[in-house]
C-alpha cells in the first residue's frame, strides 16, 4: 500500500506541474510561449446517421469506438443505438454492436475501457477480455469485446425513465455504476453480480461513479438526484448514505450529476458539486475509512451542468458553470481557483485528452450551440477551437491517446484528427492488434487516408555494389597479374603470398555490407514464427520505440510457472498478459527508445540488462553469436536462438542489422532457425 500512495502522490505532482494559476482565459487568447500549437488535419470522418454522440470517442489499440443513441424518434432513419468501431488509421469500420433494447433516442453514459490481465489470486474478477463496458436507457449495463465486437455478458438493471446515464469505475476487476434506481457492483470476468444498493424512493441521472483512497483502501462514489452521497466498499456493500443538502445546511433542491472528485488525494479530501435551480455549491468534503463524511468548506458558484470527467477527476475537481469551467486546487481544507476557462454553454462532458506522445495534456470542453465546438485548452499555455466539418449541437467531449484526437456531435458526425508524420505510428497501432485485414495481403502502409495532405513514409532498398568494395578486389587481381611478369620464382611466389592475404582482409571488409545487400527485403517472405505483438496488443502502448522479445520455451522460462504468460517491461511499467494454459512459450518483451545507429545487437543486449536476465554471446568475425540466454543455452537439442525482424528471418549479423522505431525483434528458440 505504501507503493501504491508513492504512485499517486507522483501522479498528482506530475499532474500539477502542468497547472499554473493564470488569469481567465479566453477563446482568442495565443500561445504564451515562442510557438502556436496547432490542431492537427482531419484525417477522416464519418456521418453515422445513427442519432446523437453525446459522450467522448474511445481509443484504444488502434481502433476508434464511437458509442451512437440510435434513430431519434420521429426521424427517417432506423439506425438502432450502438456501438461503431473504426480504425485509427483510414476510418474503415471494424465492427459494429447494435443495442436494440435502447429506443430512446440519447445516450449519455460514458464509455469505459476495461483491459485484459493476469488472474489474481486476490482479485478473481480481473477481465480475461480488452472490452468497452459501458450503460444504456434500456437499463443494461454491457461488456463488448475490443478485438470482435461481440458481447462478452450484460447485466440488467431496473428502469423507471432514463436508465443507465453515469460513468462507470473498474477498481481490480470490481466495476460500479449508477445505474437509475440502484447502485451496482458487477464482476469484469463475467458480468456477475456482487452487490446491489437501492436507493429507495431517490434516483440517479447522469451521476458518474467515483472513487476515494482512504486508509489503504479504494471506496466506490455515486450521487444521486436529491443530493445524497452513498459510500460503498469494492463488494458493494453500503457504508454511508450522506444527505449533504443537509450537512451543508442548505434549503432548496440539489443534484449531483457528475462525478465525485480529488477523493483519490492521500488524504481523501475530494468535492461534490452540487447543482440547484438557480445557482450550484462546490463542496470540499472528506471520507474516513468507513465511508463517514465531515464538510471542510463549500464555495457558492453559478447554475453548474452535468458533467463527466476523464482521469483528471480523481486528482483535480473540475467544475462547468454558465460562465466557464474552473479547475479547482485543494489546499490547507479549502478549495482554490487554480485555473479559470471562458468557455461558452457547456452543458456535457468535459475531458482531459493527450494530444502528443509527450504527455502533452489539454482540457477538452463541449461549447453546445448550434454550430457547436471544443474548446482545447492546453494547462496554462494556449487554447484552441476545434469546430468540425458537419457542426452541429454537442455536449460530448472528445477523446485523445497521444497520436489520435476524435470527437462526435448531435449530428451523428464523427471526425478524427492526426499529424501527418504519425500515419505510419497510428496505422502500426491497429495492425499490432489485429493484423492486416483481407484485403491488405502488403503489409507496407497504404496511400494516405482522404482529408490527410502529406504521405504515409516509404521505403527503398539499394542494390548497387560501393565503389570502395570493388577498388581492394581489383588491387589484388593487379597484383596477381604483375606477379607472372616477373622472371624471379621466389618473388612471384612473395607476390602472391601477399595477395592471398590481401583477398583474405578484402573479404572481411566487405561480408558485412555484402551480406546486408542480399538479406531479405522487407517485402521477403514471413519466417512463420509469430511475433509477440501477435498474441497481445501491447505494442500500441510503444508505437515509437524499438521492441525485444524473447520466446523461451515452458520449460526454460526465467519466469516462475505461475507467471508465465507475455511480460511486457517498457520504462518503469511492467504489463502482464494472459496467454493460453497450454501456450508452449512464455514471453518476455522489452521495450527502449531508439539511439543512434542502434542495431540488433546493441537492442538485444540493452533489454537483457534491463530485464536482469542472464546471457552469453561471443564476438565473432561476422559479429555477436548467442550462445545462451536465460536457462536456454544454444545446442540443447540442436535448438539455437535466432532472432526475426518484424516477423522476416533475420539473414544478417546482429551487428550489421540496423534498427528504427516501431521495430519488433524477435528470439526464438528452436531448431528451424533457417
Amino acid at each position: 500500500m505504501r507503493m501504491r500512495a508513492k504512485v499517486i502522490t507522483a501522479i498528482v505532482v506530475v499532474i500539477l506541474l502542468g497547472f499554473v494559476p493564470s488569469n481567465q482565459a479566453n477563446a482568442t487568447s495565443a500561445r504564451q510561449g515562442d510557438e502556436q500549437w496547432e490542431l492537427p488535419p482531419v484525417q477522416w470522418n464519418a456521418s453515422l446517421d445513427a442519432g446523437y454522440i453525446s459522450t467522448a470517442p474511445l481509443l484504444a489499440h488502434g481502433i476508434v469506438v464511437v458509442k451512437v443513441a440510435g434513430s431519434v424518434p420521429g426521424s427517417d432513419s432506423n439506425e438502432p443505438a450502438g456501438l461503431w468501431a473504426f480504425r485509427g488509421d483510414n476510418g474503415e469500420v471494424v465492427w459494429r454492436y447494435n443495442h436494440t433494447a435502447s429506443s430512446a433516442g440519447f445516450e449519455v453514459a460514458p464509455l469505459l475501457w476495461v483491459e485484459d490481465s493476469l488472474p489474481e489470486e486476490n482479485h478473481p474478477c480481473l477481465s480475461n477480455h480488452s472490452m468497452v463496458v459501458t450503460g444504456w436507457t434500456s437499463g443494461q449495463f454491457t461488456a463488448i469485446d475490443l478485438i470482435t465486437g461481440e458481447e462478452i455478458w450484460s447485466h440488467q438493471t431496473e428502469v423507471s425513465t432514463w436508465g443507465i446515464t453515469g460513468e462507470p469505475k473498474e477498481i481490480s476487476g470490481h466495476i460500479g455504476f449508477g445505474g437509475e434506481n440502484s447502485f451496482e457492483v458487477i464482476c469484469a470476468l463475467n458480468g456477475s453480480l456482487i452487490g446491489s444498493i437501492d436507493y429507495g424512493n431517490d434516483t440517479a441521472y447522469r451521476s458518474g461513479t467515483g472513487f476515494a483512497y482512504a486508509t489503504e483502501q479504494f471506496l466506490f462514489l455515486q450521487g444521486t438526484e436529491s443530493g445524497h452521497l452513498l459510500v460503498a466498499d469494492t463488494e458493494g456493500n453500503l457504508l454511508t448514505n450522506t444527505d449533504l443538502v443537509e450537512l451543508a445546511n442548505l434549503s432548496g433542491d440539489y443534484r449531483i450529476r457528475s462525478t465525485p472528485s480529488g477523493f483519490a488525494w492521500i488524504s481523501a479530501d475530494g468535492a461534490v458539486h452540487l447543482s440547484g435551480d438557480d445557482h450550484s455549491i462546490l463542496l470540499l468534503l472528506s471520507i474516513d475509512e468507513y465511508g463517514n463524511i465531515s464538510l471542510l468548506n463549500q464555495t457558492v458558484l453559478p447554475m453548474g451542468a452535468g458533467t463527466n470527467l476523464g482521469y483528471l477527476n480523481l486528482l483535480l475537481p473540475f467544475t462547468s458553470t454558465s460562465e466557464g469551467v474552473t479547475v479547482w486546487e485543494i489546499a490547507d481544507g479549502i478549495l482554490l481557483p487554480l485555473i479559470e476557462i471562458n468557455a461558452t454553454a457547456v452543458s456535457g462532458e468535459v475531458s482531459v485528452v493527450n494530444v502528443d506522445s509527450q504527455d502533452q495534456n489539454m482540457a477538452c470542453i463541449p461549447q453546445n450551440t448550434q454550430n457547436g465546438s471544443w474548446l482545447l485548452y492546453h494547462l496554462n499555455v494556449e487554447m484552441t477551437e476545434w469546430r468540425p466539418d458537419h457542426e452541429g449541437y454537442l455536449t460530448a467531449a472528445c477523446a485523445g491517446d497521444g497520436l489520435v484526437l476524435a470527437g462526435g456531435n448531435d449530428a451523428s458526425w464523427l471526425e478524427v484528427r492526426y499529424r501527418d508524420d504519425d500515419y505510419a505510428a497510428v496505422r502500426d497501432q491497429f495492425v499490432a492488434s489485429f493484423g492486416p485485414l483481407d484485403d491488405e495481403p502488403d503489409p507496407e502502409p497504404d496511400p494516405q487516408p482522404d482529408g490527410g495532405n502529406g504521405s504515409p513514409p516509404t521505403t527503398t532498398t539499394e542494390s548497387t555494389i560501393p565503389v570502395f568494395l570493388v577498388i581492394p578486389f581489383f588491387g589484388v587481381a593487379l597484383v596477381v597479374g604483375l606477379s607472372f611478369l616477373t622472371p624471379n620464382k621466389d618473388l612471384r611466389r612473395q607476390i602472391l603470398i601477399f595477395a592471398a592475404i590481401a583477398m583474405l582482409v578484402a573479404v572481411a571488409m566487405a561480408t558485412p555490407f555484402l551480406t546486408g545487400m542480399l538479406g531479405p527485403s522487407s517485402e521477403g517472405s514471413s519466417s512463420e514464427r509469430p511475433t509477440a505483438s501477435s498474441h497481445v496488443g501491447w505494442k500500441s502502448n510503444v508505437p515509437e520505440m524499438v521492441s525485444v522479445a524473447f520466446h523461451f520455451p515452458r520449460n526454460l522460462s526465467p519466469l516462475p510457472e505461475e507467471e508465465c504468460g507475455l511480460t511486457h517491461i517498457y520504462g518503469n511499467s511492467v504489463a502482464h498478459y494472459g496467454l493460453s494454459a497450454d501456450f508452449k512459450y512464455c514471453i518476455m518483451v522489452i521495450s527502449m527508445e531508439v539511439e543512434p545507429e542502434m542495431n540488433v545487437g546493441d537492442a538485444t543486449l540493452q533489454a537483457l540488462d534491463e530485464a536482469e536476465i542472464d546471457y552469453e554471446f561471443e564476438n565473432q568475425i561476422l559479429g555477436l553469436f548467442v550462445k545462451l540466454i536465460g536457462p536456454a543455452e544454444g545446442g540443447d537439442e540442436n535448438r539455437w536462438w535466432t532472432y526475426d525482424l518484424n516477423g522476416e528471418y533475420g539473414m544478417i549479423g546482429v551487428s550489421d542489422q540496423s534498427v528504427v522505431a516501431g521495430d519488433e525483434i524477435d528470439w526464438h528458440f528452436d531448431d528451424g532457425g533457417y
